[in-house]
């Protein structure tokens, strides 16, 4: 069978012609679009996407499970095609995608033997409907963002102890949360990034980090934080920090957990540039909170106008007293922990000020609820 060249203009697109289209909405670069050009991960229950293409993936993902984007294991044909290869909603579940080494996740076909799932072979080839995404991603929707509100509200400056560089900043970006960003924008991060280097260079900020990226944290003088180029998070680095050229600051993704954090996702100087081995100057860069909360505190939560999310007085203390209502007292049984997103729903519907709340955010505040509750 000859091989089909896919369009723009094609009733059907493969998925990294649909995954091309809702990062950028542009018909060039969606045309021109490879399988490899994305290596979007699977989406999971909770999950949290941390790049533009698992957001693009998750979206695109949640059509299909729908059935608002059809799919099929072939290129259309003719209008007799329309109900043959078709692959059903129901097919379409998160445990038949795996995540491919390159290129978007595929499905794989499973089929019952005995009473017993038996994994099929690899569906080389998914189809989209092009009308379906074009209706679903409109041409002048804004491309696929990664936001605040999928993150969730930034960790409390409040308390002894140090933080992450990255967490310290994504708190005074959001304004403790009460202010909505694009991560994946570097100028939502340009501002606050200068006048955080800024104290810390004058001093003001103390900050320790692991030299060499071992051994026990030291203290970092502030004076190497002066003048550096700053990759920041979630935002693609320039060619010049990917040479290594420049020293500069390489930055993680904000509210990272613990066991990530130690393993390697953490803020990293390199003062000299990147060198053959990759060596950071100083790895686990952290900064004393009480300095942070003494430089950047804003207004008190109490003093904010209604419906901002304030620390101390946002999403999740406000989640935290629907909950109390909700199981008098009593902890989320663990039914209710399951289905999560059931109980997100009827939270964002008893307390529409809430908006969307984001899967993080819900989990911190079960949590919170339950470490209190009876």
């Amino acid at each position: 069978m000859d091989k089909h060249f896919p369009t723009v203009g094609d009733p059907r697109w493969p998925l990294h012609f649909a995954l091309a289209w809702i990062l950028t909405r542009d018909r060039t670069i969606t045309h021109r679009a490879k399988e490899t050009d994305f290596h979007p991960n699977h989406p999971r229950e909770g999950e949290i996407s941390y790049d533009r293409p698992t957001e693009a993936w998750r979206l695109l993902y949640a059509k299909l499970c729908s059935g608002e984007v059809p799919a099929w294991t072939h290129p259309y044909k003719s209008l007799a095609d329309l109900k043959v290869n078709r692959i059903e909603p129901a097919d379409i579940v998160g445990k038949h995608w795996i995540n491919a080494k390159e290129g978007p996740p595929f499905l794989r076909a499973q089929k019952m033997e005995g009473g017993t799932k038996v994994i099929g072979k690899k569906i080389e080839s998914v189809y989209v409907s092009s009308a379906a995404v074009l209706h679903f991603f409109a041409p002048g929707d804004p491309s696929v963002e990664i936001s605040s509100d999928q993150l969730g509200e930034p960790y409390s400056m409040e308390g002894p102890g140090y933080i992450g560089l990255t967490e310290a900043a994504y708190w005074i970006a959001s304004e403790q949360g009460s202010k909505r960003i694009i991560l994946s924008m570097p100028d939502s991060w340009k501002n606050t990034f200068e006048n955080l280097l800024a104290h810390i260079a004058s001093g003001d900020i103390k900050v320790i980090g692991r030299e060499n990226g071992r051994g026990s944290p030291v203290e970092i003088p502030g004076i190497s934080f002066s003048g550096i180029a700053i990759d920041y998070p979630y935002a693609d680095p320039s060619i010049e920090l990917m040479l290594g050229r420049l020293p500069h600051l390489s930055c993680t993704v904000a509210l990272q957990d613990n066991e990530d954090w130690v393993g390697g996702y953490n803020d990293k100087l390199f003062a000299t540039g990147r060198n053959a081995n990759h060596t950071p100057t100083y790895s686990h860069i952290q900064v004393l909170k009480a300095d942070i909360l003494k430089a950047f505190k804003t207004a008190d939560a109490d003093t904010a106008p209604a419906g901002e999310r304030k620390k101390g007085g946002g999403k999740e203390a406000r989640i935290v007293a629907v909950l109390e209502s909700k199981f008098g007292g009593k902890k989320v049984p663990e039914p209710a922990l399951a289905p999560r997103n059931i109980l997100k729903s009827e939270i964002e519907t008893a307390d529409k000020t809430l908006g969307t709340i984001s899967p993080l955010t819900m989990r911190n505040a079960i949590d919170k609820y339950n470490s209190k509750a009876k």
